[in-house]
């Protein structure tokens, strides 16, 4: 029987997993060059080496324990308990949740400033569904990030376009897009209440954050006034996580020119870690001051209840799930992930809540989105439709814009819209969408128009919840 190993963040690893992966890549690698030399099949030949790779990876990533070779301990009970976990094929469910062998911090005491907070009492929760609109703490008027006292309004602004060249076009296709506006979306955003900026260290490979951080200690008086959250890109080759991720946020806050943030994300359900090595690192985030609150990005219910009972054992409350909801993708409504995030006391944060500009209703098949937007890419007829309902609705509550009315929506929800604003247009506009509610019978007619998502390939691997 193969020997097992505990990495130094506490949690099982397998010594012989390298030399599986060698061995079977290896393997594969020489059936594959001996179809192109023998027979002369390339394609064939090319096609056998990546079957044969998938198939070791998936293999790897069904066993009990992730694939850390850092840091070998001596074998404990523990160890060999966790590693009873049973095999789930990755290519199903996503990324495998291992079992963490520790489950506390240090000597497994409370030592979150918010202790006393961070109970497993949900009662201040305000539970209730009335035409599919989800209660939670403060409402429409904001959200208080669990255990702390970290208000976030209603809405936010998402910021992954500053500094991001691929997607975006700043410095590229879109000429219009500079510094300069960008310092007017953030005046006009902050001014109008909205002063939830989100970011992530990958965002324009860290620009976006180096923009946020000059803005910031540009203007002081209104950098007192906003909140600022960013996000840690769990990538599968990071194995110790808890170094990787106390390095990234670091050099965010670096970038950020500040102390601590107000909250800090796993960018995605990808790491090869468990829940429970996840949120070691997290912990030792909080207890150095480094964050004020821990959230996730793109978990479902079962990733959102089990990562939400891994923190609760460190004395930390999961404080949101940020993931992609919109009239284009109403699927985290109806799995149960927005009911969740109530029952726990989460904050559902709504990325691409316009479709990537799609139901602003500015594009159309004669005017078609620049490429690489794929959120949310349903056929422009599809979502013409939809913009249609958002005109409509607009139209009956005092000439609001389809994007203000899509936006309103996810507001009825209990959700926290992040759109971007490139300018001062742009972030006027999202605002429009506070200081007004829409009837019941508004909102039950988005629903019916509202589309489930997309699941390509890559959503399937990205987006969980």
């Amino acid at each position: 029987m193969a020997s097992v190993s505990t990495s130094a963040d506490g949690e099982p690893i397998a010594s012989v997993v390298a030399v599986v992966a060698v061995v079977g890549v290896a393997a594969v690698v020489v059936v594959g060059v001996a179809v192109v030399v023998v027979a002369g099949v390339v394609v064939v030949g090319v096609v056998a080496v990546v079957v044969g790779v998938g198939v070791v990876v998936v293999e790897l990533l069904m066993l009990p324990a992730p694939m850390s070779l850092v840091h070998p301990a001596t074998t404990t009970l523990a160890t060999r308990s966790a590693l009873t976990t049973a095999r789930r094929p990755f290519f199903l469910i996503g990324c495998p949740s291992f079992r963490s062998a520790s489950n506390t911090v240090g000597d497994g005491r409370d030592r979150s400033a918010g202790a006393d907070r961070s109970t497993d009492d949900t009662s201040d929760v305000r539970h209730g569904l009335a035409h599919h609109r989800y209660r939670s703490p403060m409402g429409v008027d904001g959200f208080e990030l669990a255990g702390t006292d970290v208000q976030i309004p209603a809405l936010g602004v998402g910021t992954w376009a500053w500094g991001d060249t691929k997607t975006w076009g700043m410095g590229t296709y879109d000429t219009a897009m500079s510094e300069d506006t960008i310092r007017d979306a953030w005046d006009a955003s902050i001014d109008a209440g909205a002063t939830f900026f989100d970011t992530a260290e990958v965002y324009g490979s860290g620009e976006s954050e180096r923009i946020i951080g000059v803005l910031l200690a540009s203007d002081p008086e209104r950098a007192a006034k906003v909140q600022i959250a960013t996000k840690f890109m769990p990538s599968p080759w990071k194995l110790n996580v808890r170094t990787a991720l106390l390095s990234s946020l670091r050099a965010s806050l670096g970038r950020l020119g500040l102390e601590r943030v107000d909250l800090y994300q796993i960018h995605g359900p990808i790491s090869l870690r468990g829940h429970g090595a996840l949120a070691d690192a997290l912990a030792e985030a909080h207890q150095e001051g480094l964050v004020r609150a821990v959230g996730v990005s793109n978990y479902s219910v079962k990733e959102t209840v089990a990562f939400s009972a891994q923190l609760r054992k460190r004395g930390l409350r999961l404080a949101s799930n940020q993931i992609e909801f919109s009239l284009l993708r109403r699927s985290p409504e109806t799995s149960g992930l927005l009911q969740t995030c109530v029952d726990l006391g989460v904050v559902p944060l709504a990325y691409s809540p316009l479709g990537q500009g799609r139901l602003t209703g500015k594009y159309s098949a004669s005017n078609p989105l620049p490429a690489n937007r794929n959120f949310s890419n349903h056929p422009i007829e599809t979502v013409d439709a939809v913009v249609a309902e958002l005109r409509r609705i607009g139209d009956a509550n005092g000439a609001k814009t389809p994007g203000q009315v899509a936006l309103n929506w996810i507001i009825a929800k209990g959700a926290v819209p992040i759109p971007g604003a490139k300018n001062r247009n742009q972030a006027t506009e999202n605002a429009g969408a506070l200081g007004w509610s829409m009837s019941d019978d508004d909102v039950a007619a988005l629903d019916a128009a509202a589309l489930p998502g997309v699941r390509s390939l890559a959503n399937r691997f990205w987006q969980h919840g």
